[in-house]
C-alpha cells in the first residue's frame, strides 16, 4: 500500500481514511492546548470547496476534544435554514425559541447577548469546543451572534470551529480575522492512490485507474468516495479497462447516483429521505414521517436503512449524512411532489401547535394555489411576526399571501395590500408604494383610500422624501374632500405640515399662512387626530420662533405622558415634532422621555427606522448634556439601524445623526473621524443639502474649520448655515432648536477682528432669543454677546456660565467657563483667571471635551500655570465610561450586568474597574457608592 499522510485508519467495510488531514488536525490539537494553558478561547477556520471532507475532518475533531473531557457543541447552516432567523444557534445551544416575543421582542442586540452568556455559562464545567459545520450558509443573525462571540474569546476557553466554502458572506471573512484560516485542500494523486486501495484492499491499483478517478473528481474526497463506491458497486476493477469507465463517471452524475440509491430503497425510504432533505436538521421523525406520508410505525426501520446506505445519520439522529447528499436528494423531488411535501410540513406543524409563523413558513417557496387556507396561515404567521417584531419576516409571509391568487371582495384585498404596505414601510424599503397605491387602487370606501395616501405619506416622510410626501397628503386630501372626516382632514394637514416645513416650498407665502393658520389652533385633543395635529402645531410654532408659553402649552398636550405614543405608534412624524418643540423649549428631559419610550415601542414592534429615529433624538439631547460617549452611542447605533445591507443609508434624521455624531467627536478631540463623518459622497450631498436636517451637517463643518484655525472658512461656512435656513423656510431657524448659525460667527468674526460685525451678529441674537426665552438660547446669546464686550462684557459672561449650569449643560457650561478665564486673562485678573480656567479645564475633562481642555490648557500656559494634563485621583479623573461602569456596580449590579447593560465583554468592565479601584483609592467594591457620592458623582 503506497504511504501518504492518514489521520487514522479505516477499512472498506467502515469509515474511510482522513487522508492527507493529520496537519489540519495537529493545528486543531494544538489551538485546544494553547486554550487549556492560558484561558483565551480561539478560532479556526477550516475552508474547502463542496466535498472537500470539511464535515467529516470537523466531526473527527469534535470526537477528540470530547475524548480530552471537553463539552462539544454542534450546528450546521444549510440552504433552507438560512432564511431563518438565529436556526445555527438554537441547534449548538439546545434552544427552543431564540426569538421569545417575551422576551426582548425584535431586540436583536439582546438576543445576541443572551445567547452568549448562554453559551459563557456552559463554560463553567470546563473547556467547550463548537463547531458550525457549513458556516456559509448559516443565517444573518447567527453570523452576528459568532461575530459577537469572536470578539470575547478572550475571556472564555472556547475553540470555535468554523467550516465553510470560499467566497462565502463577507461576515465569515471577518470572522476569519479573529482567529486562524486554513485552506482544507483537495486530495493529491498519492491521496486519491489510499483511497483507492482502501476500497479494494486485496487488490493492486494501476497508475491509470488511480490517475483517472482523481482526474474525473478533481481530488475531492466526496466525489472521489462516491465514484469508487459505485464503480465497486457495479463491479469494476482497479486496472486500466477500468480507468476507462471512471472517465465516464463525472462529478455532475453524483445527483444520478444517488437518486439510483434511493430508487433501489422503495418509495417509503426515497419519501422520508426527501422529507428529511426539505424540512430542518434535528427535525423529529414523526414530523418527518408526517410530510413523507409514511406512518409512523415505519418511519425509524426506514431511518435505519438510510443510515445503512450512508444516505442518513443512523436514528436518532435525523441529519442526511453530507449536504451534498441533502442537495442532491431534493433535487430527486418532483415539483408537484414538493409543493405536497410543503403542504403537509405546514399541516404538520399546525397538529404540533407550532406558532402561527412556524406554521406558514413552509408555504412561502409553495407554488400559489388560489387555496384559501394557505392565504388564513401567511397572513396569521404574518400578524404573529409582527407581534414578534420581525419586520422581514411579516413581509416575506405578506408577499407570498399576496401572490396565493385567492378571489377577493375589493375591501378584503385592499386590507391585505395595506398590510403588505404597512409592513414593508416598517423596514424602511421603498416598496411600501406599491402596496399603498395599489390599495388605494382597489379600496372603494373614500375614507380608507385617503387613509392610504395618508400612510403613503407617512412612509416617505420616514424615508426623507419629503416633496413625495407632500404629493402623497394632497391626494389623501383631494380624496377626502365632501366625505366630511374632520379627524382624517386633520391627520392630513399635520402630515402636510410635518413635510412641508422641509422643503422649498416653506417660504412661499401660501405655505407660511397655511402654517399659521394651524400654528392657531388651540384647546385640549379630544381625539388622536387632534392631538398629532397639536405636535405639529408645537413644532412648527417652535421652528418660527413664535411663542414659547403657547409652545408649552402645545407640547404638553400633544404627548399627554406619552398618549401621543400610545395613540400613534412609534413611526408617527408628530413626535419628532414634540421633541422639536422640546428642544426649542430646553426642555431635555422630555425629549429623552419621548426618545426613551418611541425606542422601546419601536423596538417591540421591529421598526428599525422608528428606533433609528429615537436614538439620533437621544443623541442630540446628550451632546447638549454634555454626555459625550452616550451620544456617540447612540448616533452610532441609529446609523446602523439606518442602513440598508448594501450600506445605503435612508431616513429623515440621518443627517442630524451624522452631524450631531461628527460634532461630538470633534468635542473629544476626533478632528479626523468627524472630517470623515461629513465627508458626505455625491449622492447623499445632494439629496441632504436640499433640507432643513442638514444643518446639523453644515454646523460640524463651521466648527471643524474652527478648529483647524481657518477663521475665514468657518465664516462662511456659518453663514451658509443661515442662507440654507432662510433659503428652505424664508427665514431663521428658531436657534434655540438647532444652534444658531450667529453664535459660530460672531467666534470667527472676532478671530478675523471684525469686531464691529460680530456685535451685530451678537445683538440680533440676543433680542431673538430674549423673544423667544428659552434659557439655553439667551445664556448662549449672552456669552455671544460678552465675548463681544471683551472685559466689560465680565459679567455677563458669569452670568452665561451660571445660567448653563443650572439648565444642566456641561459642554455649555465648560466651554463659556473657560471663555470666561480667558476674559478675565485679558483683563489682567490673573488670580481669578486662574481659578476659573483650572474649573473649567476640570469641567470638560470629566465630561471627556478634549477640545475644550486643550483650550483651558493654553490659557493656562500663557498665564505661566502648569496645568495638569489629566487628572489621576478622585472621582474627577474618571473617564466617560469608567463612571459609567463604577455607578452601576455602585447600584449592586455584578460584572456580568453591567457588561450586558453596557453591550461589552466581562474583560473590559473588570479593566474599567482596576481603573476605578486605583483612581478612588480602593481595594474592591464596597465602599464604592460612598466615594462616587462624596465625590460629587451621584447629583451629577
Amino acid at each position: 500500500m503506497t504511504t501518504t499522510e492518514t489521520a487514522s485508519e479505516g477499512t472498506s467495510e467502515g469509515e474511510p481514511p482522513l487522508v492527507e488531514r493529520a496537519r489540519l488536525l495537529e493545528q486543531w490539537d494544538d489551538l485546544r492546548a494553547a486554550t487549556v494553558a492560558d484561558g483565551s478561547g480561539r478560532l479556526l477556520l477550516w475552508e474547502g470547496r463542496p466535498g472537500a471532507g470539511k464535515s467529516r475532518l470537523a466531526a473527527e475533531a469534535l470526537e477528540r476534544a470530547a475524548a480530552d473531557g471537553w463539552k462539544v457543541l454542534r450546528a450546521a447552516g444549510g440552504e433552507l435554514e438560512s432564511q431563518h432567523d438565529f436556526t445555527v444557534v438554537r441547534q449548538a445551544l439546545a434552544l427552543r425559541d431564540a426569538h421569545d416575543p417575551e422576551v426582548h421582542p425584535g431586540d436583536e442586540a439582546a438576543l445576541l447577548h443572551d445567547a452568549f452568556w448562554t453559551l459563557a455559562d456552559l463554560t463553567d464545567g470546563g473547556p467547550v469546543a463548537l463547531l458550525v459545520d457549513d458556516a456559509h450558509w448559516a443565517d444573518a443573525l447567527s453570523l452576528a451572534w459568532l461575530a459577537h462571540v469572536a470578539r470575547r474569546l478572550d475571556e472564555l476557553p472556547i475553540v470555535v470551529l468554523l467550516t465553510a466554502r470560499p467566497g462565502g458572506p463577507a461576515s465569515i471573512d471577518r470572522l476569519a480575522l479573529s482567529g486562524v484560516r486554513v485552506a482544507v485542500e483537495r486530495l493529491s494523486v498519492a491521496g486519491a492512490r489510499s483511497l483507492v486501495e482502501w476500497q479494494w484492499p486485496d487488490r493492486e491499483p494501476t497508475v491509470a485507474f488511480v490517475e483517472a478517478c482523481h482526474s474525473a473528481t478533481g481530488g475531492t474526497p466526496f466525489l472521489l468516495l462516491e465514484l469508487l463506491r459505485a464503480l465497486r458497486a457495479a463491479g469494476i476493477e482497479p486496472d486500466d479497462a477500468g480507468a476507462t469507465h471512471a472517465v465516464e463517471v463525472t462529478p455532475e452524475r453524483v445527483r444520478a447516483w444517488v437518486a439510483v440509491r434511493l430508487d433501489g430503497l422503495g418509495a417509503e425510504a426515497c419519501a422520508l429521505a426527501q422529507a428529511a432533505a426539505l424540512l430542518e436538521p434535528g427535525s423529529p421523525l414523526a414530523r418527518i414521517a408526517r410530510v413523507a406520508d409514511v406512518a409512523q410505525a415505519s418511519a425509524l426501520p426506514l431511518a435505519g436503512v438510510l443510515a445503512r446506505e450512508a444516505i442518513l445519520r443512523p436514528p436518532p439522529d435525523t441529519h442526511l449524512v453530507h449536504p451534498l447528499v441533502r442537495a442532491a436528494v431534493r433535487c430527486t423531488i418532483d415539483a408537484s411532489a414538493l409543493d405536497a411535501m410543503r403542504r403537509r410540513t405546514s399541516d404538520a406543524l399546525a397538529q404540533e401547535h407550532a406558532t402561527a409563523d412556524q406554521v406558514a413558513l413552509p408555504l412561502v417557496d409553495a407554488v400559489p394555489s388560489a387555496d384559501r387556507v394557505v392565504l388564513d396561515r401567511l397572513v396569521a404567521g404574518a400578524v404573529r411576526a409582527l407581534e414578534r417584531g420581525l419586520p422581514d419576516l411579516e413581509v416575506r409571509l405578506l408577499e407570498r399571501a399576496e401572490r396565493e391568487g385567492c378571489p377577493l371582495e375589493a375591501p378584503e384585498r385592499a386590507a391585505l395590500l395595506r398590510m403588505l404596505g404597512a409592513a414593508v414601510a416598517r423596514t424602511g424599503g421603498d416598496g411600501a408604494d406599491r402596496w399603498f397605491l395599489a390599495a388605494a387602487e382597489v379600496e372603494p370606501d373614500a375614507v380608507l383610500r385617503a387613509r392610504d395616501s395618508l400612510s403613503l405619506g407617512r412612509a416617505r416622510f420616514a424615508r426623507g422624501e419629503f416633496e413625495a410626501a407632500l404629493e402623497a397628503f394632497a391626494v389623501g386630501q383631494a380624496v377626502s374632500e365632501g366625505v366630511g372626516d374632520v379627524e382624517l382632514d386633520l391627520e392630513l394637514e399635520a402630515g402636510w405640515a410635518s413635510s412641508v416645513v422641509f422643503t422649498p416650498l416653506a417660504r412661499e407665502p401660501d405655505s407660511q399662512a397655511r402654517l399659521r393658520r394651524l400654528v392657531s389652533r388651540s384647546g385640549q385633543p379630544a381625539t388622536s387626530a387632534e392631538r398629532i395635529a397639536m405636535a405639529h402645531m408645537a413644532g412648527l410654532e417652535m421652528l418660527m420662533a413664535g411663542n414659547a408659553a403657547s409652545t408649552r402649552e402645545l407640547v404638553d398636550a400633544a404627548w399627554g405622558g406619552g398618549a401621543l405614543l400610545a395613540a400613534a405608534g412609534p413611526e408617527e412624524p408628530a413626535l419628532w415634532a414634540v421633541t422639536a418643540a422640546a428642544f426649542g423649549l430646553g426642555d431635555l428631559d422630555l425629549v429623552v422621555e419621548v426618545a426613551d419610550a418611541t425606542e422601546a415601542a419601536a423596538t417591540h414592534l421591529g421598526a428599525p427606522l422608528a428606533r433609528a429615529a429615537a436614538c439620533c433624538v437621544r443623541s442630540f439631547a446628550r451632546y447638549q448634556r454634555g454626555e459625550l460617549a452616550a451620544c456617540i452611542e447612540d448616533c452610532e447605533v441609529s446609523l446602523r439601524l439606518g442602513s440598508t445591507a448594501d450600506g445605503t443609508n435612508r431616513g429623515t434624521f440621518l443627517p442630524v445623526a451624522v452631524g450631531t455624531l461628527a460634532r461630538a467627536l470633534l468635542a473629544t478631540g476626533d478632528l479626523a473621524a468627524a472630517r470623515a463623518m461629513v465627508d458626505l459622497d455625491a449622492d447623499h450631498e445632494a439629496v441632504w443639502s436640499r433640507q432643513l436636517t442638514f444643518v446639523p451637517i453644515l454646523a460640524a463643518r463651521a466648527e471643524l474649520l474652527q478648529a483647524g484655525g481657518d477663521a475665514s472658512g468657518a465664516l462662511e461656512a456659518w453663514l451658509s448655515v443661515g442662507a440654507h435656513e432662510r433659503g428652505l423656510i424664508g427665514r431663521d431657524l428658531n436657534s434655540a432648536y438647532m444652534g444658531g448659525w450667529r453664535f459660530g460667527a460672531v467666534d470667527a468674526l472676532l478671530a478675523l477682528g471684525r469686531r464691529g460685525e460680530a456685535g451685530e451678529l451678537a445683538d440680533e441674537e440676543l433680542a431673538a432669543s430674549q423673544a423667544w426665552g428659552q434659557a439655553r438660547g439667551v445664556a448662549r446669546a449672552t456669552r455671544a454677546r460678552a465675548t463681544v464686550d471683551g472685559p466689560a462684557g465680565l459679567e455677563d459672561l458669569e452670568r452665561a456660565v451660571a445660567q448653563f449650569a443650572a439648565a444642566g449643560l456641561r459642554l455649555d457650561e465648560a466651554a463659556a467657563r473657560i471663555a470666561h478665564g480667558a476674559q478675565l486673562r485679558a483683563a489682567g485678573r490673573r488670580t481669578d483667571a486662574l481659578a476659573v480656567l483650572r474649573e473649567g479645564l476640570d469641567r470638560a475633562d470629566r465630561i471627556g471635551a478634549r477640545v475644550l481642555a486643550d483650550r483651558a490648557r493654553e490659557e493656562l500656559l500663557v498665564l505661566g500655570a502648569r496645568p495638569r494634563r489629566q487628572r489621576t485621583a478622585g472621582v474627577a479623573a474618571l473617564t466617560a465610561t469608567e463612571r459609567r461602569v463604577a455607578m452601576l456596580v455602585a447600584e449592586g449590579r455584578t460584572n456580568r450586568e453591567v457588561a450586558e447593560h453596557l453591550v461589552v465583554t466581562m474583560h473590559a468592565i473588570r479593566y474599567h474597574l482596576r481603573n476605578v479601584y486605583a483612581k478612588l483609592g480602593l481595594s474592591e467594591r464596597d465602599g464604592l457608592a460612598e466615594a462616587l457620592r462624596s465625590g460629587g458623582a451621584v447629583d451629577e
